[in-house]
């Protein structure tokens, strides 16, 4: 009789994404909220790094922990970076990106979101009620993010993940709700654009957050994001609505440029 043949060895990211889950389980079971969501926060991570691994995007895992697997550095600048990083990369290939980078690239933004409230970043979130909100709906889209992530990991992500992106995408036109400080803001972002040759988003970033300042000054609240990553979001929301024309940047005047 032969002999039975030795189970395979687990993938290094695969014996992560088990580590975590059996951390998250534990941590959950014994109502250690905190621990919970860190674990869950690094399973999301672990998966946004090997989708963007498969892509050709090299983001190394590290930080070795007590438990002899990896965590990674979960902590607002390091995942602003990354966010950053990914948000550039988007740009540059426009609609050609392809689904697994962008639902990695998104991950990473909510998990930077995450992270700048949880790290006291995010000056929206001073409100008890505007933190948990934004919390919950971070979360919400964290899980669905994992959800498109793990279809990609069993194989699935040509139909499933894709499929699921493209409906999601669908979806958030569909519902067309346009944040109200992208309304109030408008117009200025319009003004400073009008007459122009090359306006940056970082230039617009900055403007938006010398309006806020006004606003704020005179006792209303804007309403902007609190992180760079936010407001920038917003401004190309303006840009796909067709409201706001970016010179040397928006399709319509030929650019593309950051």
């Amino acid at each position: 009789m032969s002999p039975t043949p030795e189970p395979p060895t687990p993938e290094p990211r695969d014996a992560l994404l088990n580590a975590e889950k059996a951390a998250f389980d534990a941590a959950f079971s014994e109502r250690r909220w905190q621990d919970a969501t860190r674990e869950r926060m690094a399973g999301l991570y672990f998966r946004a790094v090997a989708a963007l691994g498969a892509a050709g995007y090299d983001i190394r895992a590290s930080n070795a922990r007590t438990d002899e697997t990896l965590s990674p550095a979960l902590n607002y600048e390091t995942l602003e970076l990354i966010a950053k990083v990914c948000r550039q990369a988007v740009s540059k290939m426009g609609d050609d990106t392809p689904a697994l980078v962008e639902v990695a690239a998104e991950s990473f933004m909510a998990l930077e979101a995450v992270q700048a409230i949880l790290e006291g970043w995010d000056s929206e979130s001073e409100d008890e009620g505007v933190r948990t909100a934004k919390l919950i709906l971070l979360g919400s889209q964290m899980g669905m993010f994992s959800s498109i992530l793990a279809q990609w990991e069993t194989g699935q992500i040509d139909a499933a993940a894709a499929n699921a992106w493209k409906l999601y995408r669908q979806g958030e036109a569909q519902r067309g709700r346009v944040a109200s400080w992208e309304q109030s803001f408008l117009p200025h972002a319009v003004a400073d654009c009008e007459g122009r040759t090359h306006v940056t988003l970082a230039s617009l970033v900055r403007l938006a957050k010398e309006w806020a300042g006004a606003e704020r000054a005179a006792g209303r609240n804007p309403g902007l994001p609190g992180t760079d990553d936010g407001i920038e979001r917003g401004i190309k929301r303006m840009e796909r609505r067709a409201v706001l024309t970016i010179p040397g940047r928006s399709k319509v005047d030929g650019g593309g440029s950051a």
